[in-house]
């Protein structure tokens, strides 16, 4: 789940873990939609009028992390 401001929204990332020796690599992508969590500023299914100036609702998010593992395991 993600929360912004308050609301709650389930989230599906995509992507890979990879293992290694001691770790594991994890590449993820997210989109969402801002305005279902109340973000509105200039979006585009809120405000017609905006023309050029309109930001997107989807936010698109990529996380690269790396997990060590404890090597007395």
């Amino acid at each position: 789940n993600l929360t912004i401001k308050g609301r709650t929204h389930p989230i599906i990332f995509k992507g890979t873990v990879t293992e290694n020796n001691l770790s594991y690599d994890a590449d993820l992508k997210l989109i969402f939609d801002r305005s279902k969590y109340d973000v509105r500023y200039r979006s585009a299914s809120l405000f017609s009028d905006l023309g050029d100036r309109i930001i997107a609702d989807d936010v698109k998010l990529t996380v690269k992390a790396k997990f060590k593992r404890d090597s007395k395991i």
